[in-house]
């Protein structure tokens, strides 16, 4: 693995993080989903898959090379014995991908099912140990396991009780990142609810909201046309009201 991603940003790296962060909200309607899942269905992938590819194909306009790497924590419960015990047994699986601007979105899903079923049949492998091995150099602003971090939630238990109640998604505001940038959706019968945490030494809030706003019009624009590149996307999804 690369001791750090070339990921560009607004600001100067620190040679000493911080880890100072804030989060912008990520909202996506029920018809662009319902797109989204028939996109995942006829590509024989999964929802999953289809939005962290569309993730690695937004990013893939600030990386100064071919290749990202993103890290995405999985619920490591294989066994039905395991399912009441009460333990912290999350692990994460670190997903290579390539985004070449030229390569289609349809490629890049490919190769995005290919790289999570290889990653997901060593997912009892701790991350903890592994990450020191692949990147033993500890790159000076960088974070010491990833960079990037993807993450989609399952949908939310129904309410017990809830018919007479308005319940909302409110975004933690921790004023903390452990990563440089962390995604984290979850699909319900509204559409898709989320939040983009970032690290405020990296990114300018602008920044944050056009990559937010970005990432919801490059999916549409790879629903309208999953042949398309990842150049032609990256362009789709450019926020023409700002500099960004």
């Amino acid at each position: 693995l690369p001791a750090r991603l070339p990921l560009r940003g607004d600001y100067r790296r620190p040679e000493v993080s911080a880890q100072r962060g804030a989060v912008e909200r990520v909202v996506i309607g029920a018809r662009e989903l319902d797109d989204l899942r028939a996109l995942a269905k006829a590509s024989g992938a999964t929802l999953y898959m289809t939005l962290l590819a569309g993730f690695a194909a937004l990013l893939g306009a600030r990386v100064d090379g071919r290749e990202l790497v993103i890290a995405s924590p999985v619920a490591n419960r294989p066994l039905a014995e395991l399912e009441g015990v009460v333990g912290y047994f999350v692990n994460t699986v670190a997903l290579r991908l390539s985004v070449e601007p030229e390569r289609s979105f349809a490629a890049l899903l490919r190769e995005t099912q290919r790289v999570t079923a290889e990653a997901h049949s060593h997912k009892d492998l701790p991350f903890a140990e592994l990450a020191p091995v692949l990147a033993p150099v500890l790159v000076p602003g960088a974070p010491p396991r990833a960079q990037l971090m993807f993450n989609l939630l399952p949908p939310p238990p129904p309410v017990a009780g809830a018919a007479a109640l308005s319940v909302d998604t409110l975004c933690s505001q921790s004023g903390s990142a452990r990563h440089e940038l962390n995604l984290t959706v979850q699909a319900h019968a509204e559409g898709l609810e989320g939040q983009l945490e970032y690290s405020t030494e990296l990114f300018g809030q602008a920044t944050a909201g056009a990559l937010v706003r970005g990432y919801a019009r490059l999916l549409a624009a790879a629903v309208a046309d999953p042949e398309a590149s990842l150049a032609t996307l990256q362009a789709a999804s450019v926020d023409r009201g700002s500099s960004q």
